[in-house]
């Protein structure tokens, strides 16, 4: 205790010293040393992984502040911008389901699911299949097609058709979430999932942990086999139900003609969260009131452990992220600082902003761009700085992705990296799994700028001593002109939607996104795929586990890291993969 204290007093005392240094000095070009003191503070031990709603958390967002107040001014009076995050659910006293004679027992028999709402509703109970409306090419499937569930509760099967036969076809339409935005589509008010019996797994009950960012707008139940079979009939069991479906190639929805009644009470646990935002203000009448946003998540992993998102889930130990983001935020605060020694010269104002709850699902940006402090009409563009301390000094490489958002960028971009021999490997995607997602779907031309993926990432070897200042300095460099030239130039930054191209060069570009979390040994499990890239038109799908390309070995993300950069246009790749005990080899050529 006496020795956490004594941390404790050390990173305030810290706290206080650079604060007033930085006040005194405000240096006009970007230094190595403040780089290195910045992530010296963010990423230490004291600080323990600065997970969000913690000691750690709000230490690094106070230091943050004392950063942003030499240098900028505040919105609505306060550099904080404060919000709550859900860190879990709870089942209330107050839950029941009942159907005639049967009284089904909360957390046995059932569980409220916590993206559903707390409601009660006595309606009539529709079979409705999977819950699938898919008519694309030559994949169609319909359940909906003669059945009625305006106002009433819908029985869904979980997966699809690839439950049986093992295809996958359907897999991208089979999520919960998009089956139950469907249902309140055709006017359910109420939804009960039920699991396959033929999935690889035992009949269990969902965690009600199940995201943080928005909830559907009526109760959904999850519903075991044993119990969903007793609304139905023994001779229209689930098993019956999904085979016939199969077998028919065709949905076998029907209405059951008798009542639920289920009231839902879930009790969210929050923890609270907060950005950290400075606005440097334009000197333009007109073009002040448009704000360039410069952004980087300040929040990690804390001590790591089960579902917090750590490749090394069965270790708890200090997550510093050094790179992941102590980095980001650190470039931030020293291109805002050179910004603001330039502010005579910026037409549009500039807004600073370390998010919190990135980790957890991009929360802080969400919840700043719900908030309306600044109205979205006038956020022109955004930059997103997500791991950028980890500058290749041979590959001399700098990644961007986001620039097919705004056909602007290709100015910004040639005018910020005239004169520079860093090679700017660009994605015009606009998507991802960090901060500029959230601005690119409110219609927001956002870019990200990383040095890229490590071995290290969501470990607790992610330290400072990895991190190559020198090269961190090159970025910030060439982040600062960029973003300079967004604040000065007559742009109008018009929105671009964009779709999945495949370019070589990037982890990204083949289309595979790793599962970084997989305990898997011996290679590299595929979490995703992204849609028309070329692993997903080779056949490649979520699941496989990849162990060899072009005959090296893939045992982990860092074979697979160190063999991507050097992918070149015109390869030809052999994939080797296992998927379901099964070795399989697909053919990409990288044209």
């Amino acid at each position: 205790m006496w020795y956490r204290t004594f941390q404790y007093f050390i990173v305030i005392l810290c706290l206080g010293i650079f604060q007033t240094s930085y006040t005194q000095e405000v240096n006009e070009e970007i230094h190595i040393h403040e780089l290195k003191q910045h992530i010296k503070i963010l990423a230490s031990d004291s600080l323990e992984g600065r997970k969000p709603g913690t000691r750690g958390g709000n230490l690094a967002a106070d230091y943050i502040k004392s950063q942003l107040i030499p240098i900028s001014t505040p919105i609505s009076h306060s550099y904080f911008q404060k919000f709550n995050i859900i860190s879990g659910y709870s089942i209330g006293g107050d839950n029941f389901f009942r159907f005639g004679n049967y009284s089904f027992i909360p957390a046995v028999d059932y569980i409220p699911v916590g993206y559903g709402v707390s409601a009660e509703l006595d309606a009539e109970l529709v079979f409705a299949g999977y819950g699938l409306e898919v008519k694309k090419n030559e994949l169609e499937w319909n359940d909906y097609k003669n059945i009625d569930v305006s106002g009433k509760w819908v029985l869904i099967v979980r997966g699809g058709p690839d439950n049986i036969v093992d295809h996958k076809r359907f897999l991208q339409y089979s999520i919960d979430r998009l089956k139950i935005k469907k249902a309140i589509s055709k006017g359910a008010k109420g939804v009960i999932l039920v699991n396959s019996p033929f999935f690889k797994w035992e009949d269990r009950l969902m965690n009600l942990t199940t995201g943080n960012k928005e909830r559907d707008s009526i109760p959904v139940i999850h519903l075991k086999i044993s119990a969903a079979d007793k609304l139905l009939s023994k001779k229209n069991g689930i098993r019956k139900l999904e085979q016939k479906m199969v077998r028919k190639k065709k949905s076998s929805a029907f209405s059951i003609n008798k009542k639920v009644h289920i009231r839902t009470q879930i009790i969210q646990e929050t923890i609270p969260g907060k950005n950290v935002l400075g606005v440097i203000e334009g000197n333009d009448p007109f073009l002040k009131n448009e704000y360039i946003v410069v952004g980087a998540h300040y929040d990690h992993l804390g001590f790591g452990g089960y579902r917090s998102g750590s490749r090394m889930s069965d270790q708890k130990a200090i997550h510093n992220g050094a790179d992941d983001n102590a980095s980001g935020v650190a470039s931030i605060i020293e291109i805002g600082e050179k910004l603001y020694l330039n502010r005579s010269k910026l037409k549009r104002s500039v807004l600073l902003i370390a998010f919190d709850g990135e980790e957890m699902g991009l929360l802080g940006s969400f919840a700043f761009i719900k908030s309306k402090l600044i109205a979205v009409k006038s956020l022109k563009s955004m930059f997103n700085f997500d791991m950028v301390g980890r500058y290749n000094n041979s590959l001399k490489q700098l990644k961007i992705k986001g620039t097919g958002t705004s056909k602007d960028w290709d100015v910004v971009l040639k005018k910020g990296a005239k004169g520079s021999n860093v090679d700017l490997v660009l994605s015009e995607y606009g998507l991802g799994p960090s901060d500029h997602a959230n601005f690119y779907r409110n219609k927001i031309p956002a870019i990200m700028i990383t040095t890229g993926l490590h071995s290290d990432y969501h470990t607790p070897y992610d330290v400072i001593e990895k991190i190559n200042f020198k090269g961190q300095k090159i970025v910030s460099d060439i982040a600062y002109e960029l973003i300079f030239n967004a604040a000065t130039e007559p742009l109008e930054f018009t929105f671009t939607p964009t779709t999945y191209k495949s370019k070589t060069g990037l982890g990204v570009d083949l289309g595979i996104i790793p599962d970084v979390k997989s305990k898997i040994k011996g290679g590299l499990q595929i979490r995703d795929i992204v849609k028309n890239s070329y692993s997903d038109k080779a056949g490649l799908l979520k699941g496989d586990i990849i162990t060899k390309i072009n005959n090296v070995k893939i045992k982990s993300l860092k074979e697979y890291v160190h063999f991507i950069q050097k992918l070149k246009k015109g390869q030809d790749l052999s994939i080797s993969i296992v998927r379901e005990k099964s070795f399989k080899t697909f053919q990409i050529k990288l044209d």
